[in-house]
């Protein structure tokens, strides 16, 4: 039997701070992702551009953070194809769940980027964001901001957590304040934050969330 992925948040326009930049560029996923699919249209999600003008635009995409060991499981997305005059499909490899993980499309014209993001998690996860969101927006110096994960499936091992794929932190507990440590708020708390079993990072099971962090010298948009 086939394993589903399936998006949290099937639609991704420039919300929870999904966006970076200023041009008009949106995400779409319309379809619950099965990433064990052999279907084309299980295979990609679409980067749409609202400009009109598009003359010289440059698209690309990219995996914006490892969320599995090792670099084989966690392959670049396909370039772009373009649908359309406005619309690119980003197709993913699908097999062994390697769809799973963050994805940025981005699209330049002129002196302008913008970078539309999007997160994949699996349908069977064990460990998922508890407000089901997959962003969190705070701000530069706010205090008492905690990211806290479900675990929908207990298991005999501890939860481990990881701040943009670096070395785990914080074993045992599905709530974690944010920043660690007596400060306030920085920017550079943001980013993509994981919180898996033990030793089952490879099985793409687990919950991801990204901390977006606004402020004085925030780029985003929203």
């Amino acid at each position: 039997m086939m394993q589903s992925v399936t998006l949290i948040l099937s639609v991704v326009i420039a919300q929870y701070g999904l966006t970076e930049g200023y041009l008009k560029v949106s995400l779409l996923n319309t379809f619950s992702y099965r990433s064990d699919a052999t279907t084309v249209t299980h295979k990609y999600f679409k980067c749409f551009i609202s400009e009109t003008d598009l003359d010289g635009v440059s698209v690309t995409a990219e995996r914006v953070s490892y969320t599995r060991n090792g670099g084989w499981r966690n392959p670049a997305p396909y370039p772009p194809t373009k649908d359309n005059q406005r619309t690119f499909n980003v197709y993913l490899q699908s097999s062994s769940n390697k769809a799973f993980g963050v994805y940025a499309c981005e699209v330049t014209l002129g002196s302008s980027t913008t970078s539309v993001q999007t997160i994949l998690l699996r349908s069977t996860a064990e460990i998922v964001p508890s407000d089901r969101l997959l962003t969190k927006t705070v701000n530069i110096g706010d205090t008492g901001v905690n990211l806290e994960m479900d675990e929908l499936v207990e298991v005999e091992v501890e939860v481990e957590w990881r701040h943009n794929a670096s070395d785990t932190f914080s074993q045992q507990q599905t709530r974690i304040p944010i920043p660690r440590g007596n400060r306030l708020l920085r920017a550079t708390d943001g980013g993509v934050y994981e919180c898996h079993h033990a030793n089952r990072r490879d099985e793409a099971l687990h919950g991801i969330q990204r901390l977006i962090i606004r402020g004085k010298y925030s780029d985003h948009n929203v």
